[in-house]
């Protein structure tokens, strides 16, 4: 009633996925009291791809300029193109700067990816001091070969101070107008600020001014 273990290695160097299996026979060569006995048994594996994670840009690596004290996010898609899952995610890279994967894990990525599976990250840019950025993210993995495996990909974002429009004059002054004669004065905006002025529209003349 004895038991013992044998350790059997499969060390593929070839795919053999989806078809055909690579096979082989164990046998165990013994005496049972009377005779020269063989216990066999056949084996059969599949050997895969190792796990690959891919990132793939649904919006921009690069933020571009906006304001300070704003955010904006944008999401990427992570592929596993092998035909191992990809297991123990953990992503490290953007601790103290404006970066920051946002949602559960990996910004919304489990922290395993089953092969030919896929997720979306969300990776939050909100700075608070106008500057340039340059920041890499990793994300360590478990390819079934190596167990630290990694993507590293690069994010940029530039923050500039919020659009600040200034009138060059303090005052507008028209001056003596004749009744029923129209008076033009050009009214000159800057923009002191570090990125666009959006969605103006002009407001606050009662007549008889107007644009």
């Amino acid at each position: 009633g004895a038991t013992c273990d044998l350790c059997v290695e499969y060390l593929p160097t070839a795919v053999t996925a989806p078809a055909p299996n690579d096979a082989g026979t164990v046998e165990v060569s013994y005496f049972d009291g009377l005779n020269p006995q063989t216990a066999s048994r056949n084996m059969t594996a599949i050997a895969v791809t190792k796990a690959t994670l891919t990132i793939t840009p649904i919006q921009p690596f690069n933020f571009g300029t906006q304001a300070t004290n704003s955010s904006t996010t944008h999401t990427y898609q992570i592929d596993n193109t092998g035909q191992t899952p990809a297991t123990g995610l953990v992503a490290s890279g953007f601790g103290g700067t404006p970066f920051s994967l946002t949602g559960v894990d990996i910004g919304g990525c489990p922290t395993t990816i089953a092969p030919g599976g896929s997720c979306t990250m969300s990776v939050t840019f909100n700075p608070t001091t106008s500057a340039a950025f340059s920041e890499n993210l990793t994300i360590t993995y478990n390819d079934g070969v190596i167990p630290n495996e990694t993507l590293v990909q690069n994010f940029l974002g530039n923050s500039a101070d919020p659009a600040n429009l200034v009138y060059t004059l303090a005052l507008y002054d028209f001056g003596n107008s004749p009744v029923g004669s129209p008076t033009i004065m050009n009214v000159t905006v800057t923009n002191g600020g570090g990125v666009p002025a959006t969605a103006l529209s002009g407001g606050g003349l009662d007549p008889p001014f107007s644009f």
